[in-house]
Formats: C-alpha cells, structure tokens, sequence
C-alpha cells in the first residue's frame, strides 16, 4: 500500500477509462480506484492530519491551545493550486 498515495492515477492496463486511487485498507491491503480524475470519492470536506505534519510556509503557526481554528490557504498536492480552508485545532 505504501506505493500508492490517494488521487493518484493508477495504472491499471486494458481499461479505457484512466483510474484513480480513492481509498487504502492497510487491514486487508486492498485500494480502491475509480473511474475519472474528478470522481466524488476523489474529494473531501475533511482532512485530518498531525500538527507534526503541517508546515507553514507565511506567518507563525495558531496556537497550539485547545479549540483553536484559523482560516486559511491549503495545498495538499504538489502543484495543487491553494484551496481556502479552516484549520481546527483540538
């Protein structure tokens, strides 16, 4: 599973449609792909990450307090164009 990285295209031969990584299982080791780059299942509202992942490119980090929220400007891909989001703290 460590190959794949979701939104990725996955090159699956003999299909006419290109196929994209939308979910990893690391219980059962299986992907699930979908058919199109902009398949629903390839977005989400939600992003959960560890603080220890995030690096801030402008300005100083929130604080690191409980409830905190800031809103801002987040690329998650390389070369993805900055999408406006809240990040929340807990």
């Amino acid at each position: 599973l460590h190959q794949y990285t979701l939104g990725q295209r996955a090159g699956i031969g003999g299909l006419q449609e290109k196929m994209f990584v939308a979910a990893k299982n690391a219980k059962d080791g299986s992907i699930l792909v979908v058919p199109g780059a902009s398949h629903p299942a390839l977005h989400s509202r939600e992003l959960k990450i560890a603080k220890e992942q995030m690096f801030w490119i402008a300005g100083e980090p929130p604080s690191t307090g409980p409830n905190w929220s800031v809103r801002a400007e987040a690329v998650v891909r390389y070369r993805q164009q900055p999408s406006p989001c809240t990040v929340i703290g807990s």
